[in-house]
This record gives C-alpha cells, structure tokens and sequence, in this order.
C-alpha cells in the first residue's frame, strides 16, 4: 500500500508507474532535514491534511504549532499535538504509539530533542519500535531535523533507518534578494530514482509545489 505525501509530483516520483495508490509505501520513516530559517510547515502540513496525524512537538508548544500550521495552511486537520519533554521524550513517544490507530500517521518536530537527549542503545531501541509500530498500523513517519553544525551525534543513526531523506535547501537567487528552495533526495530505499529526480526546485508558502519543469 502507497500512502499520498499531499503533494502530487512526490507521490507520482515515489511511486511505481501505473499505481493507483500513488506515494510511500507504508511504513515508511521519512527524514527532513532543513537548516533552522528554512520554511518546512508547508511541506508537514500537507501530508497532515491526507491523514489523521499524532504530532509531537519537542520545541514549540501546541498552541504555537497550531497557530504556524494556521498561517501556512489556513486550516490543517492536525488531529492530536503531544509536547513531550526533552529528556524523556523517546519514551513519552514510545508510550504514545501503543496508541496509534492504523493510518495514523506520526510528526516528530523537532527530533533533534530527541536524538540529543537519548543514549544511543535507547535511541536505535526507539527508532526499531517506531518502525514496526508504523508496519503494524500502516502508516507513515515524518522526523524533523534541524541541519546546522550543531546536529546531534544520533542525527546519524536517524538518517541510517529512514526509508527516505529529503534535505531542503534556501539558495540566494540570481541577481536578487530572495530565496529559491530546492528539494534533494539522497536516501530513497527500494526506488530507484533518476538523477534528474534527486534534486528539484520547489515552492514553498501556503502550499509545498514540486515543479518537475524545473529539474536542477
């Protein structure tokens, strides 16, 4: 089974030609890394729009995650945001997902929290859990990571069990003062994916658009 990212031209690239379920396969860990001014509510929200979403947030409180998905979605169908606390959030996790219902998919935001507070043994036992649980529910797993100098030493071990890595990249444009935002893909388990494919231009804002006419 293929699960919708909410964002066409990913499901179509990730899928096999000719599915009717268009997407990652389920039970799929995904990681998204960004560097801390990069916009990455645009891109969350719309896979939290295609399923009911467990959110957990470890640096913002969830008044505060509702009030930026409002801003860049107008109104996203975030069904239940959990802050769990640094130091025990792996295990708050953990607990959480006895509770996951099947296709119910799972946000981590930021993981960084959660890799910098666990010990490597319970961080690699946390990451086994959460990648049967999503098995056993069919269901999907997006893990925020801030990219800067300052990733966690687990940041590793994070990227080594997601299914796919999706890294998003603010670039001055030419001759102007704004951003252009490019997708790259490094890590996409199973999928063989062309090269052309591995890094697109995106736009992000109200709505994460992936126009494929604009291959790097």
């Amino acid at each position: 089974m293929n699960l919708s990212t909410g964002i066409a031209e990913l499901d179509r690239l990730f899928s096999e030609i000719g599915r009717a379920d268009e997407g990652l396969p389920a039970g799929s860990i995904v990681a998204i890394q960004a560097p801390p001014a990069a916009q990455v509510d645009s891109l969350l929200v719309a896979g939290i729009d295609q399923r009911p979403t467990h959110y957990f947030t470890t640096t913002r409180s969830k008044d505060a995650v509702r009030a930026a998905f409002e801003r860049a979605a107008g109104d996203p169908a975030i069904d239940r945001i959990e802050g769990v606390d640094g130091s025990d959030a792996a295990t708050q996790i953990t607990d959480a997902l006895a509770d996951l219902e099947t296709g119910e998919d799972v946000v981590v935001d930021a993981v960084d929290v959660v890799e910098a507070e666990t010990g490597t043994s319970e961080y690699l036992a946390f990451l086994d859990r959460l990648a049967a649980r999503l098995r056993e529910t069919d269901s999907i797993a997006l893990l925020y990571g801030i990219d800067d100098d300052a990733a966690p030493a687990n940041r590793r071990y994070t990227l080594e069990v997601a299914d796919f890595v999706w890294n998003i990249r603010p670039t001055p444009a030419t001759g102007s003062q704004k951003l252009e935002y490019y997708l790259s893909i490094p890590k996409a388990r199973g999928i063989d994916l062309d090269e052309d494919d591995r890094m697109l231009k995106i736009d992000v804002g109200r709505d994460f658009i992936v126009d494929k006419s604009r291959n790097i």
